[in-house]
């Protein structure tokens, strides 16, 4: 099918192949181009100081980046002027890796090639860096952008997080913080390791800290066997980042988990003020990735109303359980098993079914 890109519509163009038979073309819209780094920035700065009395350290920072960042950025933004210094707690070389961000639109990976040394450190300021975001605040987008290089980066070193890692996660994050979510995910994965239960590691970690405690326990009731946390499985779908990174063999045999399992899902409000409305659950889902799986592709709603700026929000009749089995779909091709439940016949609702 030939695809053909206009600047203002949306069209199916019908002409004769070689072979005289119709075909099907459809011309799709130009999404509009997120502007240049130099066209977003703007004039205005601000000096950020980081560290105490003894360990200063000093980033002039453009405004409007910092603004877009969400948060207590943009708080701080909103109520400073140009050429202002602002200061506040954070560990230098996470903040570092933030400045790179702030410049490249790109979260800093653990280097494939580095030396163990070297992977480690950076991998422990992508984790300090992820509790500074939500403790911040900040954008949505941006945690799950470090969660994702995270879990890559445990991988990659062929290590879990662990011992004292995990109990100062929990000291500094909050309590539905899903950094949180995987070091109890890789606990549970772990369980198969007979070393770690011998030595009373992870017995030891349970033990006084009731919120690994209910992590824990929940993560071992949606355990799938074997579904390694750090892996965020592709299968290796065309153009994925994983497998490009370290060749077509770098998941060979490994199950993990969805792409965004450890992400952090925008909340639509409800006319009562909680959470997407009593029963209801949000998802931010890829626009490209739904239309081009589904028969949204050439009719989707084009006016949708906005979840924020410029996230449309569609409101579907369907419970969460399916709708989030659709979503496994989406990235993973497959339909998560469930075993079945009892059903009672009397218990079942009267609904008839519409062809």
């Amino acid at each position: 099918m030939k695809i053909v890109v206009t600047s203002d519509k949306i069209k199916k163009e019908t002409h004769n192949t070689p072979s005289g038979s119709p075909s099907s073309g459809l011309v799709l819209a130009r999404e509009t181009p997120k502007p240049s780094m130099s066209e977003r920035m703007g004039s205005e700065v601000l000096t950020v100081i980081i560290g105490d009395e003894s360990s200063k350290h000093y980033f002039t920072l453009h405004k409007n980046l910092l603004a877009e960042c969400g948060g207590m950025f943009l708080d701080m933004c909103n109520e400073t002027s140009s050429g202002q210094a602002v200061a506040f707690e954070a560990e230098k070389d996470a903040f570092k890796l933030f400045v790179d961000y702030l410049y490249s639109d790109s979260i800093p990976a653990v280097p494939f090639d580095a030396t163990a040394t070297v992977k480690a450190h950076k991998l422990l300021s992508l984790i300090k860096l992820y509790v500074f975001a939500e403790t911040s605040d900040l954008d949505s987008k941006i945690r799950d952008k470090i969660m994702d290089n995270i879990q890559d980066g445990f991988y990659m070193v062929r290590e879990f997080p662990k011992g004292d890692l995990i109990n100062n996660v929990y000291k500094n994050s909050g309590e539905n913080s899903k950094l949180r979510k995987f070091c109890a995910a890789s606990l549970v994965y772990n369980v198969h390791d007979p070393s770690c239960v011998q030595d009373k590691s992870i017995a030891g970690l349970l033990t006084g800290n009731e919120a690994l405690m209910a992590d824990f326990l929940e993560a071992v009731r949606t355990y799938a066997h074997r579904q390694d946390p750090r892996v965020r499985h592709c299968r290796f779908k065309e153009n994925c980042a994983e497998c490009a990174r370290a060749g077509s063999e770098y998941l060979d045999g490994a199950d993990g988990v969805a792409p965004c399992n450890y992400h952090v899902h925008a909340e639509i409000k409800g006319e009562v003020g909680d959470p997407a409305g009593y029963g209801r659950k949000a998802f931010i889902v890829n626009k490209n990735l739904i239309m081009s799986q589904s028969a949204f592709s050439p009719n989707a709603p084009r006016n949708l109303p906005l979840l924020s700026s410029s996230v449309p929000a569609l409101q579907l009749e369907e419970d969460n359980k399916t709708f989030e089995n659709f979503i496994a779909w989406l990235h993973r091709g497959t339909i998560p098993e469930t075993p079945p439940l009892p059903v009672s016949l009397s218990s079942r609702p009267n609904r008839q079914l519409q062809c």
